[in-house]
């Protein structure tokens, strides 16, 4: 059985899980051809390598999605759809008063509805009402 607290970590693993995915968009050109090198400090390794993007595991993607359908449950079962956004918000480490700026609500009512969302989604979890 999961506990709110595990929820949570849950929730914050899943939106560091979506900030290792690639951006998508749209490509203007295709190109087969490898890029040229033009300069000869390039050429050489004489600049600061590049870190490659870690990509997130099958079972991160897994968990994910199943953060996901939580979200999604309870925007269309809670109150409002607030409920989601101030959890996801929260799960992104940003600080109470920003999330009241984004919601349009006050701190402290964005602590309650926090709350009662993480309570809400746990006993949802448990009850087997979103798997």
């Amino acid at each position: 059985m999961l506990d709110a607290v595990e929820v949570m970590d849950q929730i914050e693993r899943a939106t560091r899980t979506l900030k290792k995915l690639p951006r998508v968009g749209v490509k203007s050109r295709f190109c087969n051809w490898p890029e040229v090198v033009l300069n000869f400090m390039d050429a050489y390794g004489y600049t600061d390598p590049v870190q490659p993007k870690i990509v997130p595991t099958a079972r991160q993607l897994t968990q994910m999605d199943q953060v996901i359908r939580w979200m999604a449950w309870l925007s269309q079962y809670g109150e409002d759809a607030e409920y989601s956004r101030i959890i996801w918000y929260r799960a992104e480490n940003r600080s109470w008063r920003s999330i009241a700026g984004r919601v349009g609500l006050a701190p402290n009512t964005c602590r309650e509805r926090f709350r009662f969302g993480v309570h809400g989604l746990t006993h949802a979890i448990e009850c087997g009402k979103v798997k």
